[in-house]
């Protein structure tokens, strides 16, 4: 439909641009961009549909995730991020919540 259309294009809008930063140390661009639509709670499904891969390679970089961070947990992921500056505010304008 039209708002899933809306979505889309406001994602792809978020994805294309980190804001005026490079990728953090030991994330590509591709997989920080799942890290963020992963830490707005958004499903491995919705994050494969929006960034045209499959859930499986979504899950591999989620396990990466885990692995750069040395944790086991999404909130565990997500606290480590903001404590280390890996995230900043503004990586998450034009993203919905999904939690």
């Amino acid at each position: 439909g039209v708002v899933k259309y809306i979505v889309i294009i406001s994602v792809w809008g978020f994805i294309e641009k980190l804001p005026n930063r490079s990728t953090p140390k030991g994330f590509t661009k591709r997989n920080f961009t799942v890290f963020r639509l992963w830490a707005m709670h958004w499903s491995m499904e919705e994050i494969a549909e929006v960034v045209h891969m499959s859930p499986a390679t979504v899950d591999h970089d989620i396990r990466i995730i885990y692995a750069t961070l040395d944790v086991n947990r999404r909130d565990a992921a997500i606290q480590k991020a903001w404590l280390e500056g890996i995230f900043q505010k503004e990586d998450f304008e034009g993203i919905e919540w999904r939690g």
